[in-house]
Formats: structure tokens, C-alpha cells, sequence
């Protein structure tokens, strides 16, 4: 099982004077999963989280762009944590006069703490989970997460995509220990292992109840065809 997700992609095509038949089924291959970005030089894919539903589909990707010619130029990964960090000794552990420096964003929305530059090599950001759901959703989880997310670009970016695509994604977690002393907070990965499944069930259906209505409203205004859904879909995870 793995703890580290793969959560945003870029990859770049070269173009050469007039685009041959690779640059051509590149650019198909890129129309199929988003719009892409063309300039003189180059075509651009970026694939945000929404895009990339788990590991197996980002590797495949991942393959499918280095097959037509292309590369990753950026890399990201996240871990979330069941449980809420203590932003201000988080931020106080980095601020010690070592690069890289880091910020902590308090507000009434959320926290956030940044190390690093966003122009370096690796840029690292962990913030409340929870609290970005409420904002953009308006819908409050009812549970702690924080996000750890760890971006990688220039000349780290293949190191950690070898890494990634050799499913070593436990050597991904130890760098984020060690290099963000986050050693102590992963004292054992079970802080970082999904919900067990009944867990999780119970979470889901807790959350269903609490917004029955905006979700029946947002789905179906057929109360029965709601209930019988709900119903069928608890049955499917009961028998799992």
C-alpha cells in the first residue's frame, strides 16, 4: 500500500520547425486529458489533482508522455495526515537562520506553512485540509487533515520520477522525514495509513447524513430514488 500520491503533473514536447508525426500524435495524445498549451518551442501538458485519480493512472501518464517524446518538468506529491498539525512549532522548527526560510500563513481560514523558495528545486507546503474544504465548499468535513505536498521541478525532477514510477515511494517519504523533520510527527506510517475500511464507511454515510438535503437537492429532488441510491451504494461497501 502506498501513503505518497501523486498530485500534479507538467511534461513538455518539444516542437521542431513543423510538427512530425510524434509531435502530432503527442499533441492527440494531450487533447484526450486536457487542453494543452502551445508555444513556438514547446507544448505544455499541466494535470492537476482532478485529473489524476491514483498512482497507477499517474504512472501511465507518466509512461505514455516519455513514449511520445516528451518530459516531466514537474512533479508534485502529497501525504494526507489524519489529525491536525501544530503549525507554530512546525514553523518554528524551520525558522532557525538555515535555508530555506520559512512562512506561516495564520488566518481565520486556515494555516499554512511554506519551506523554501517556489523557484527552487523542491518546494515544501503543509497546511489544514479541513479548513481549504470549508472555504471553497462551504462544507465542514466534521474531521482533522493536514496536506503535506512536496513539489519537484529542474534538475531534482527525474531523480524523483524514477523513484515514483519504481513505485519506491517509501524512499519518498523517508527524504520528506529527513529533510523536513518530520520524523518525529511519522514516528510510525500509521499516521499516514488511509482510514480502515469500515472506518471510512462510517465517516461517508456520517457525512451524507449532515448534508442530505444539499446533496439529495444537488442530485436528484426524488427523495425515494436518493434513499434507494444510498441504500444500494451502503450495501456494495457492506459486502466489501
Amino acid at each position: 500500500m502506498e501513503y505518497v500520491f501523486c498530485g500534479y503533473l507538467r511534461m513538455l514536447f518539444p516542437i521542431v520547425e513543423t510538427m512530425d508525426v510524434g509531435q502530432e500524435s503527442a499533441m492527440q495524445w494531450a487533447r484526450t486529458i486536457t487542453e494543452p498549451r502551445v508555444s513556438k518551442h514547446f507544448i505544455w501538458v499541466e494535470l492537476g489533482h482532478e485529473r489524476i485519480p491514483d498512482n497507477k493512472a499517474a504512472r501511465a501518464i507518466i509512461a505514455d508522455c516519455k513514449r511520445l517524446g516528451g518530459k516531466v518538468t514537474r512533479i508534485d506529491f502529497f501525504i494526507d495526515y489524519l489529525g491536525k498539525l501544530d503549525f507554530k512549532t512546525f514553523y518554528e522548527l524551520h525558522d532557525n537562520g538555515i535555508n530555506p526560510k520559512p512562512l506561516h500563513i495564520h488566518s481565520t481560514e486556515g494555516d499554512t506553512v511554506y519551506v523554501g523558495n517556489r523557484q527552487s528545486a523542491r518546494f515544501f507546503r503543509t497546511y489544514d485540509k479541513r479548513a481549504e474544504i470549508l472555504k471553497k465548499s462551504k462544507i465542514d468535513i466534521g474531521f482533522d487533515i493536514t496536506r503535506f505536498e512536496l513539489e519537484v521541478k529542474n534538475h531534482q525532477v527525474n531523480q524523483y520520477v524514477a523513484l515514483f514510477m519504481a513505485g519506491n515511494t517509501q524512499t519518498i517519504i523517508e527524504d520528506l522525514q529527513e529533510r523536513y523533520q518530520l520524523r518525529g510527527f511519522f514516528a510510525t506510517h500509521e499516521r499516514a495509513k488511509p482510514m480502515p475500511q469500515e472506518e471510512r464507511n462510517n465517516t461517508c454515510f456520517d457525512f451524507i447524513h449532515r448534508y442530505r438535503y444539499i446533496i439529495r437537492k444537488a442530485y436528484t429532488e426524488d427523495v425515494a430514488l436518493f434513499l434507494e441510491l444510498i441504500g444500494e451504494h451502503k450495501n456494495d461497501m457492506d459486502n466489501d
